[in-house]
């Protein structure tokens, strides 16, 4: 497959974790106990009179009272002690003398060995020199001369404190002179003044040897006083350079080393392939929908990423398919609990579990309807309704579904009207409990494949072509289903370029495109969507594993896919795009907008940007 240059804009929203608190009717709750105190919970220990511990003792720690260091004035360090909840007074026992070296402090100014701020020292002899000492942990470091050393030189001083003058690691000094002819000499410094230079150099061409073969008072250097160089193989491919050190050529160098990036080479010459800047195997972050992980670069490519891979989902309390819902197509949540029954009238709420098959349980320990007794102030069948069943008094009026109202003749009550059509208007219109609930296919569901599956096999297919420069495609869909569970939409399409005489007559020419794909979604509600990119017809690239997969977050409603081309090549793709609504968002009957356009520069010289 050729080469081609992606740019994409994508950020992937965090996964959100929520906790559910399993309440079961009739059960007392627990808490864990700390062994000190019951029911307490441990933090720092701090002076307000409390057991911050759970230690059983107030402000204690240890067994022994909260304490903490102070000021006891006069340079002295001291203790308070906590007592009752608040801090005591500041009190020292130290009795101040001569400070020592002995790791104590004698003045009581807080410091070990130390006076005035500053470490304690002492005069010593160092080597026949007047030196000094300072003390460390207690104990005299080593004596160190007061002398300030400088490059010897003739001037019948001791000039880098050796203790010698004139003189350099034991032997006299000595300069390169002009001794005359071309030739270079020494002289010798004696008492202060410098002696005869004597030629001693035959001159040659200068080698890596560490001696002056040119004599020109210098040791492997070029005419431009630079160290000896010469060309050499790093073994990367590239040319280096070697430098004269101490007489041996040094590391074959690069001369053009680049950044390190994974692709089996040596980039940045330091003779290691694919490494970061500690020497070790480069590695980056990647991800899934589970999560982050990390991959690692091996044979210059990267490979291995230990993200976690979504899976499909059973009931087990997990998001095993990591798109944010736990047991999503099942009825429940494995172990989640939820209030069942009815709480009007003389009836209570019960509770129902879901159970290891993911279906709710039986409802518990609720109050259930029961017969209506009929005394004019109990509702025994929880319907809302006092003593409904019995004869009413004429001219009561009430309320039927749709805002009829119905009046009481002859003790009893009249039918009310059939309930109004429900309509995708956000309102109960048939009075059954649901907003907007068993809407008509027909334009509700028109993008729904009929086996009622979310994903790209079962996708609506745009049959229209996107074609290059051919202009903006709209179309408008719902995520929308009769029972009002979750739903999430799929649309397949295929672009196409145009063809253009420019590539015939300049077929190195660049063709740059951007596919833009944008959701309008209903006022109101949070809805995103992701682009599967499939590459060309035949590739193997499928919505289950593309190419590249870029999804929207946050407020971001647009999706950008550039492709870097040339002439001569087949840019029409296969695209998946999914519409889904976000974690949270408000579910609605509205209509959404999802419009696609291909754009392409045409045949340019330019690179793409």
């Amino acid at each position: 497959m050729r080469s081609r240059t992606t740019i994409l804009t994508a950020r992937l929203a965090p996964a959100l974790l929520a906790a559910v608190a399993l309440t079961a009717c009739g059960s007392d709750s627990g808490s864990t106990s700390n062994p000190g105190t019951p029911g307490c919970v441990s933090t720092a220990e701090t002076c307000d009179g409390e057991d911050n511990d759970c230690d059983g003792v107030a402000d204690s720690t240890d067994g022994k009272t909260l304490s903490r260091p102070c000021d006891a004035g006069g340079g002295k360090e001291g203790v308070q002690s906590c007592l009752a909840g608040q801090w005591g007074q500041c009190v020292t026992d130290c009795v101040a003398t001569a400070e020592t070296c002995d790791g104590k402090d004698n003045d009581c100014d807080g410091k070990a060995d130390s006076t005035g701020g500053k470490a304690l020292t002492e005069k010593c002899d160092a080597n026949g020199k007047l030196g000094t000492k300072t003390c460390v942990g207690g104990t005299w470091g080593e004596c160190v001369s007061d002398c300030q050393a400088t490059t010897e030189t003739c001037n019948n001083k001791d000039d880098d404190c050796d203790g010698k003058i004139d003189s350099t690691d034991g032997k006299a000094i000595v300069e390169v002179c002009d001794a005359g002819g071309g030739k270079v000499g020494k002289k010798t410094c004696t008492a202060g003044t410098w002696g005869t230079c004597v030629a001693d150099c035959t001159p040659a061409a200068e080698t890596c040897n560490n001696k002056d073969d040119d004599c020109d008072g210098k040791v492997d250097v070029d005419a431009q006083d630079k160290a000896l160089t010469q060309v050499c193989d790093p073994g990367n491919g590239k040319v280096g350079t070697q430098t004269c050190e101490s007489g041996a050529w040094g590391k074959c160098m690069c001369n053009d080393p680049e950044v390190e990036t994974c692709n089996g080479k040596d980039d940045d010459c330091d003779g290691k392939v694919d490494e970061d800047e500690t020497g070790v195997g480069m590695t980056r972050s990647c991800d899934t929908a589970c999560g982050p992980g990390t991959e690692v670069c091996s044979g210059g490519k990267w490979m291995n990423c230990n993200a976690t891979v979504p899976t499909t989902e059973i009931c087990n309390g997990v998001d095993d398919d990591c798109n944010g819902k736990t047991d999503d197509g099942f009825d429940c949540a494995k172990g989640e609990t939820a209030s069942c029954g009815t709480d009007v009238g003389e009836c209570a709420l019960g509770t129902r579990v879901c159970d290891g098959t993911c279906k709710w349980g039986q409802c518990l320990g609720g109050v259930v309807p029961a017969t209506e007794a009929c005394d004019g102030v109990k509702d025994e069948d929880c319907d809302g309704t006092v003593d409904n069943g019995c004869s009413c008094t004429n001219g009561a009026t009430k309320d039927c579904c749709g805002g009829t109202k119905i009046t009481c003749t002859g003790g009893a009550w009249p039918a009310c009207p059939t309930p109004p059509v429900e309509t995708c208007n956000n309102k109960d219109d048939n009075c059954n409990g649901l907003v907007d609930d068993g809407l008509p296919t027909d334009p509700y569901m028109l993008d729904e494949d009929v086996s009622l599956v979310d994903d790209c096999a079962h996708g609506r297919i745009i049959t229209s072509t996107i074609t290059e420069n051919g202009g903006e495609y709209s179309l408008t869909g719902h995520l929308y289903r009769k029972d009002l569970a979750a739903d999430r939409d799929f649309f397949e399409f295929q672009t196409a370029e145009i063809s253009d005489w420019l590539c015939i007559l300049n077929p190195d020419y660049n063709e740059c495109y951007t596919l833009k794909v944008s959701l309008q979604e209903p006022a109101g509600t949070d809805y995103q969507m992701c682009l599967y990119v499939l590459d060309v017809p035949g590739s193997g690239y499928t919505c289950a594993a593309p190419m590249k997969k870029i999804c929207t977050t946050g407020t971001s409603n647009q999706i950008n896919y550039a492709i870097a081309s040339g002439c001569g090549y087949e840019d029409g793709y296969r695209y998946f795009v999914e519409v889904f609504p976000a974690a949270g968002s408000t579910k609605s009957c509205a209509p959404y907008t999802l419009k696609i356009d291909f754009t392409g520069s045409g045949p340019q010289e330019a690179t793409c940007p």
